[in-house]
């Protein structure tokens, strides 16, 4: 709990002064926190093999849900793909979070370059992810990747949960740039607040099984 709060309060000074413009709450309490995908823990993870899919490879037939493991051997595409023409990130990312699916997103101890918030110790232009919970965006967790000198070139990715209860599955979408309307803080030292996206940027994820023959 102690890591927790720690987190938590680190986001909250990061951003004084620029929440008033979105709206959102920032003293969120260890409750709110885990809402946020700020958790950690180690888990298990099973070693999947994921690549791009190349157009043989992504037959109706043989889609899945993210976290399946109906097989060992996944690709990934998107209905967008020239926007995604340099992706290894994105597959890499997505091998390491196959196994852990139902996990919440958000811990930099879990995810490594991919936050909830780019601040100016991994950046020239500081960013946090503080989206409303509600209307397309409902139970949705989105995290960036840290390292890009502009936030229009950084990537993104969100899951949102689809269903409830037994039937629930999770949806994944992308964006590989300008992905965000931005409003500009007082302070040019001051991060950005990502709130609101360019839903035409954004791309739905869809998976694959593959047989080994195929790779």
């Amino acid at each position: 709990m102690t890591v927790t709060s720690r987190v938590v309060l680190g986001t909250v000074t990061s951003v004084a002064g620029v929440s008033s413009a979105v709206g959102v709450p920032l003293a969120l309490s260890a409750g709110s926190a885990r809402e946020f995908g700020l958790q950690g823990g180690d888990v298990s993870k099973v070693s999947v093999d994921i690549s791009k899919c190349k157009n043989s490879e992504a037959k109706s037939d043989a889609s899945v849900e993210f976290g399946s493991s109906t097989a060992n051997h996944f690709c990934w595409r998107t209905q967008n793909n020239d926007q995604f023409s340099t992706s290894d990130e994105y597959t890499q990312f997505f091998k390491e979070q196959w196994s852990v699916s139902d996990q919440n997103w958000g811990d930099s101890s879990n995810q490594g370059r991919w936050n909830k918030q780019c601040l100016n110790g991994n950046t020239s232009n500081p960013w946090v992810i503080l989206v409303e919970s509600s209307g397309n965006n409902y139970g949705a967790h989105h995290l960036g990747l840290c390292g890009e000198s502009q936030i229009e070139s950084t990537k993104f990715v969100k899951k949102k949960q689809v269903g409830v209860g037994a039937s629930n599955t999770w949806e994944l979408w992308a964006c590989s740039n300008h992905c965000w309307t931005i409003k500009e803080s007082t302070l040019d030292s001051s991060p950005k607040v990502l709130s609101r996206e360019k839903e035409n940027n954004w791309s739905k994820i869809e998976f694959y099984s593959k047989s080994v023959t195929s790779k």
